[in-house]
C-alpha cells in the first residue's frame, strides 16, 4: 500500500467499524489453497482489528493465474464438499469465520443443484456464513428466470453474517442484466431488500 494511502487508510480504519472484502481468494477453483495469500489476510486483518473477512462463492483464479473475475461453480455435491474443505482449510488459517458471498454468473455450468440448494448445502456443511447480496439475488433471477422471492424463500437465511447492495445495468446487446456496482441500486432491488427480511 503507497504510504500516502496507508496513512489515510488508518486514519479512517481508526474511526469506523470496518468489514474486508475480497475478491481473489478463488474458493472453488480446483488449485489448493494459496497458503501465503491466507497468511498474508490473516496479518492484514489481525493488524488492523478486523473481525469479519468476506469473499465470493465463486472461483478467480486457475493454475495460479488470477482473472478478477467471479466465475461460476458447478452447483454439484461434489463441487460443495471441495469449497467446504477448502473454507475449513482457510478458517484454520484465518483464526475466524469465513463469510461467503453469493455471485453472479452469466452461464450455467452442469449442475444437479439448485443455486439456493448449493448454497444452503455449502453454508451447512462448511460451517460459513452467507454475505447476502440482494443485488446478486434480482440480477441472477432476472438472467435466469427465476422468481427472486422465491429464491429468498427457499435459502438458509439464518446463516446470513450481513447484507450487501450494489447496483446493475442491462446490456441491450448480450440481453443480459450486468452487476456493474457502478449504478444506483435499483427501485425493485430496495423492495427485494426489504423482502429479506421478513
Amino acid at each position: 500500500m503507497p504510504h500516502h494511502h496507508k496513512e489515510k487508510f488508518e486514519e479512517i480504519i481508526s474511526l469506523i467499524p470496518t468489514l474486508a472484502h475480497g475478491l481473489s481468494l478463488s474458493i472453488g477453483s480446483p488449485d489448493p489453497i494459496d497458503k501465503k495469500f491466507v497468511k498474508a489476510i490473516k496479518k492484514f486483518l489481525d493488524r488492523y482489528g478486523i473481525k469479519y473477512y468476506s469473499e465470493h462463492l465463486s472461483f478467480s483464479a486457475l493454475s495460479s493465474n488470477q482473472t478478477y473475475e467471479l466465475l461460476p461453480l458447478p452447483m454439484t455435491a461434489k463441487m460443495v464438499n471441495h469449497v467446504s474443505d477448502k473454507i475449513k482449510r482457510v478458517e484454520d488459517i484465518l483464526q475466524r469465520n469465513l463469510i461467503l458471498e453469493n455471485a453472479t454468473y452469466y452461464h450455467v455450468l452442469d449442475s444437479e443443484l439448485s443455486e439456493a440448494e448449493f448454497i444452503n448445502r455449502v453454508m451447512e456443511q462448511s460451517g460459513a456464513q452467507l454475505l447476502l447480496d440482494v443485488n446478486n439475488v434480482f440480477v441472477n433471477s432476472k438472467n435466469h428466470h427465476y422468481d427472486a422471492k422465491k429464491f429468498l424463500d427457499d435459502l438458509n437465511l439464518s446463516k446470513t453474517a450481513y447484507i450487501h447492495m450494489a447496483g446493475h445495468y442491462k446490456d441491450e446487446d448480450l440481453d443480459l442484466i450486468i452487476d456493474s456496482h457502478g449504478m444506483p441500486v435499483k427501485d425493485k432491488v430496495w423492495k427485494l431488500l426489504s423482502y429479506a427480511p421478513k
